[in-house]
């Protein structure tokens, strides 16, 4: 496994050992985390399967650093297969405070990358009786959106992005070229609309240089 030791003139440390295969069974392949800081303990522990066709499966359960009470740590599991032309990946996630489900699907179109998300978070199971009815919420949560590198339609490097979440709809133009050995000058463009509340408009834009330093032989 790998180990790594991170220590200041504080006193804090942080010692993180990591095991990608601990262990095989049932033809899971078993990998775990354990981190030790002077506030305690973490671990994760995760199991992964391939589940034929090309889909695959796996499963973490972990605790966050100083709880040791089991029926408060974070469980989260996740299928992934193809689907039609593109990927499409399911996850069911669960801690002691909130639960969620976690679809997305995306898919090479049209020269670019089409990605679709869905989500539903709320409170964890049981949580809503415990707390007696009080409003704990549940947010449904989409993204769809499509990025395209217009290296093909421009004489430069750039990249656009357009989309829409349950806030409103965005996008992003980037675009770069050198203009001189070891020089480059880069351009972002970021704008958003909000279709909710307050109709918040936002635009941003940004011109860089950036270069390298050094000695040539």
């Amino acid at each position: 496994g790998d180990l790594l030791l991170h220590y200041d003139s504080k006193g804090k440390y942080n010692l993180t050992l990591v095991k990608e295969l601990l262990a095989e069974v049932g033809g899971a392949r078993i990998g775990a985390r354990v981190t030790a800081t002077n506030g305690g303990m973490a671990g994760r522990l995760e199991a992964r399967r391939d589940l034929g066709g090309k889909a695959q499966g796996s499963y973490s359960v972990q605790n966050s650093v100083g709880e040791y009470d089991m029926t408060k740590a974070a469980h989260s599991g996740t299928i992934t297969a193809p689907l039609g032309n593109g990927k499409a990946s399911l996850k069911l996630s669960h801690n002691a405070v909130t639960s969620g489900v976690y679809g997305s699907f995306a898919q090479d179109l049209a020269g670019g990358q089409l990605d679709l998300r869905l989500s539903r978070e709320g409170a964890a199971f049981g949580q809503e009786a415990a707390h007696k009815g009080a409003a704990l919420g549940s947010a449904l949560g989409y993204n769809a959106s499509f990025s395209r590198s217009l290296d093909d339609k421009l004489p430069i490097d750039s990249r656009v992005l357009i989309g829409a979440d349950e806030l409103g709809v965005y996008g992003k133009l980037t675009a770069g070229r050198d203009v001189s050995d070891g020089v480059r000058a880069s351009y972002e463009a970021r704008a958003r609309a909000e279709l909710k509340g307050k109709h918040k408009k936002e635009f941003v834009h940004s011109v860089s240089l950036s270069g390298k330093l050094g000695y040539g032989s």
